[in-house]
């Protein structure tokens, strides 16, 4: 039996990768008599904090369990208006003994302030006026003492908001993200376009500044964002801005009732202030169907992945019967003999409900599928939940199929930012 890859165009202009199963038919998805097979990682259990700019939450970050690289710490920017900074604190139970907060340049390599914060509450102002803290682009360190715990440690660059035009440039980009959902015509967001010839408009899953009106307005699709966005300063300075939005849409889809998608919206905006006008200056937004094996994902053709990137990562055991592949950062299995689709690996948690697991800060590595369908990979970045919560780094497990369990095999530690942990260890993964 053969496994080939196919994409096929759907009527309304949606890409669909489908898992082509030669002559076998599937009709329906068994997990009867199937135990969880997911590696029992735990609940989350570090708080978050964010930061307030006007009427805007921007950066939330992740918790890290240990003090970071400094200088590998550059994944957000966050504006200081007046010399001070608003944190807001997610609890999720956590209880705090104080806080306390660190100012360094950008090598690290000199401490410029150092505070304590004896109450945290839900959240506290730092005072950011000492000499030459914001005279240029620094390091911020926050640390959260938790009662009857180790301390969180969170990272933000942050820099003076003077000249940045920060509200203008958030509302433009707010309001453009809105009209895109809607497709409220004649709000602007055609006229921001650049279409071009060789644009690929024939898919949902990737659009850009240069695609097309309908395909920049979601298509046919009538998207409804669900537990909110997630917006993260990429970029700033007097010339533009750039901000990333990462949220979960539900919309109708062509097999099932609805289907979930993780979106990535990116933007790049620069604010002429003598014309008092926003422009965009890029555009470029991705979305992942998130599989759901509960509804309709197997038909005669196979597996089917919906809106996903044209090269989906998956291996095949060496007589087709078995295929491991990653969705949405999720890792997956289905076994033809038992007509399983099974989860074989997820941060998120079963109801998808905690915000803190949705967020997409690793990559995961197919290592090497066996005959039996045993899977053998690899997790690199930050670890969201689990022995490693809080850490970057890359984890090697194992997948029996047999025995319906994962079982880590090793754990390589990095204090580097999670992108830079998935460079540099990730790159070097082998088993």
């Amino acid at each position: 039996m053969t496994l080939t890859l196919k994409k096929r165009l759907k009527n309304a202009g949606i890409l669909t990768a489908v898992f082509i199963v030669a002559v076998i038919i599937f009709s329906y998805v068994t997990n009867k008599g199937n135990d969880n097979m997911t590696a029992d990682m735990g609940a989350a259990t570090f708080p978050q904090i964010s930061f307030s700019y006007g009427e805007y939450k921007i950066n939330t970050l992740t918790g890290y369990a240990k003090r970071m690289d400094i200088s590998s710490m550059h994944n957000t920017i966050t504006p200081v208006a007046n010399q001070s900074l608003d944190v807001n604190v997610e609890a999720y139970g956590n209880k705090f003994t104080g806080a306390s907060y660190k100012v360094y340049t950008m090598d690290g390599t000199s401490q410029l302030e150092h505070k304590k914060i004896k109450k945290v509450g839900k959240g506290f102002t730092l005072d950011l006026s000492g000499k030459k803290v914001l005279d240029e682009e620094r390091i911020l360190e926050v640390r959260l003492n938790r009662n009857g715990a180790d301390p969180v440690y969170f990272y933000t660059r942050i820099v003076s908001d003077e000249d940045a035009h920060v509200t203008e440039c958030l509302n433009y980009i707010s309001d453009y993200h809105e009209n895109a959902l809607g497709k409220v015509e004649n709000a602007g967001v055609g006229a921001a376009l650049e279409p071009t010839d060789d644009a690929d408009n024939t898919t949902l899953q990737h659009v850009t500044i240069n695609s097309n009106y309908e395909q920049v307005t979601w298509g046919s699709l009538k998207p409804q964002v669900e537990q909110g966005e997630r917006w993260s300063i990429k970029e700033l300075n007097s010339t533009c801005m750039s901000v990333l939005l990462q949220y979960r849409v539900s919309c109708k889809g062509e097999e099932n009732e609805s289907d979930r998608y993780a979106v990535k919206e990116f933007f790049r905006v620069r604010y002429i202030a003598d014309a008092q006008k926003a422009y965009l200056l890029d555009y470029d937004r991705t979305m992942d169907q998130i599989f759901d094996a509960t509804k309709k994902v197997l038909n005669e053709k196979g597996v089917l992945l919906g809106i996903t990137d044209k090269n989906p990562v998956y291996m095949v055991n060496k007589n087709g019967t078995v295929v491991s592949f990653v969705q949405a950062g999720e890792l997956w299995n289905y076994n033809r003999d038992r007509d399983e689709v099974s989860l074989v690996f997820s941060f998120a948690d079963a109801e998808n409900t905690d915000i803190r697991n949705m967020l997409m800060q690793h990559d995961i590595k197919i290592l090497n599928v066996d005959e039996k369908g045993n899977t053998t990979f690899a997790v690199c970045g930050y670890m969201n939940r689990g022995s490693h919560e809080g850490e970057t780094g890359s984890a090697v497990y194992y997948y029996n199929i047999e025995q319906n369990s994962v079982e880590e095999k090793l754990f390589v530690y990095s204090d580097k930012a999670y992108d830079r942990a998935q460079e540099e260890v990730g790159g070097l993964v082998y088993y």
